[in-house]
């Protein structure tokens, strides 16, 4: 194991990804709970004539005798839709949504299971036992108490003078005054857990990128690993081509011509006079072009340079399809010509006098 002090490197993707996998990303620990308490506070203070209306309206249905239990009970089913569900509802949501921006939307199903190293009390009795981290948490708990204090007192003593003469107006006026009072004491506090939040959130940061860092040699086993991985995959690309390979030099070896462009475009064709068409039984350029025509030499397979009829065909027609009627008569011209250049074999018929339409 490296020291920290051997830890010069900066983590690399891939040690980013484990970490991330294992739930190790940088959070704020208040987050959640600011979004959500900052949202019912919105809720409240954004909805508040008509929860005050409907806390209103249940209050008078409860008292009065002309109301029968149906126009309460339904009275008392929007208050508390209004005044539990609702805010209940947005502050589940402003948590999830926190907890997605800090998470991302990458569920991992192993983090969820049950493990005992998890459960065990011993896995964090370090550090609920380390000095360090007890002082490091109770003065950020400290902090917090005291700049968020520090605010709704600054703020109510501004509005003291205000306050204070309350006592001689209307209670609605009274009312009013002091909820605005105490909205701006939750606006401000909002704000600051806010800022305090991010703060959090860039040491945790910080502390996430410090416990990744990676030694030379962590480096150096993993760039090890990797390209070990690489030359797997460069032995698997290397077979899939094997067996592409296999099925065109064996698909080439029933053609009975390939015609080229003359070394960029190969296509190799088949005509049996039972089938109707001539078959596109291989096709390919550049490479898979010139291994073609090797494997058309192999078989002894005539080999035509006619660019435009080839460049049509391998356009136009897939592997194991019939050419369209269109190209029968070009087509027709180089069976012909292969045949004639065979000494001794009779010409079948050529594809233009076939009665069979082709498949397409």
């Amino acid at each position: 194991m490296s020291d920290l002090g051997d830890k010069t490197e900066a983590a690399t993707p891939e040690r980013r990804r484990k970490a991330r996998e294992e739930g190790q990303f940088a959070r704020s620990r208040d987050a959640t709970q600011v979004a959500a308490g900052s949202a019912v506070l919105f809720l409240v203070f954004s909805a508040f004539p008509s929860v005050f209306g409907q806390l209103k309206s249940f209050c008078a249905s409860c008292f009065s005798l002309r109301d029968d239990m149906t126009a309460v009970s339904h009275q008392a089913l929007l208050s508390i839709v209004l005044l539990a569900v609702a805010p209940a509802a947005l502050a589940a949501a402003a948590a999830i949504a926190v907890g997605f921006a800090q998470a991302g939307a990458r569920p991992n199903i192993d983090l969820i299971m049950p493990k005992m190293s998890r459960l065990s009390p011993w896995s964090h009795l370090a550090r609920l036992v380390s000095l360090k981290a007890m002082v490091v948490d109770t003065s950020l708990t400290l902090a917090r108490v005291a700049i968020v204090g520090t605010v709704t007192y600054l703020t109510i003593k501004e509005s003291m003078p205000t306050l204070v003469l309350l006592v001689h107006t209307h209670h609605a006026v009274a009312a009013g005054t002091a909820i605005a009072v105490v909205a701006s004491v939750a606006k401000k506090s909002a704000i600051v857990l806010f800022l305090l939040s991010i703060a959090d959130y860039a040491k945790s940061r910080w502390e996430l990128e410090k416990n990744l860092r990676m030694s030379k040699q962590e480096v150096k086993d993993e760039h090890k690993r990797n390209e070990g991985d690489g030359r797997l995959k460069h032995r698997m690309i290397a077979r899939g081509r094997e067996r592409i390979k296999k099925a065109i030099r064996s698909q080439v070896k029933t053609a009975d011509v390939i015609i080229t462009n003359p070394t960029h475009v190969s296509v190799a064709l088949r005509y049996r006079p039972g089938e109707g068409a001539p078959i596109v039984v291989a096709k390919g350029y550049d490479e898979v072009a010139l291994f073609i025509r090797k494997c058309g030499r192999e078989a002894s397979v005539p080999i035509v340079e006619a660019p435009p009829l080839a460049r049509s065909i391998a356009k136009r027609v897939k592997v194991g399809r019939f050419v369209p009627r269109e190209f029968w008569s070009p087509v027709a011209e180089v069976l012909a010509f292969v045949y004639r250049i065979r000494k001794g074999v009779a010409a079948p018929p050529t594809p233009a006098r076939s009665s069979h339409p082709p498949v397409m």
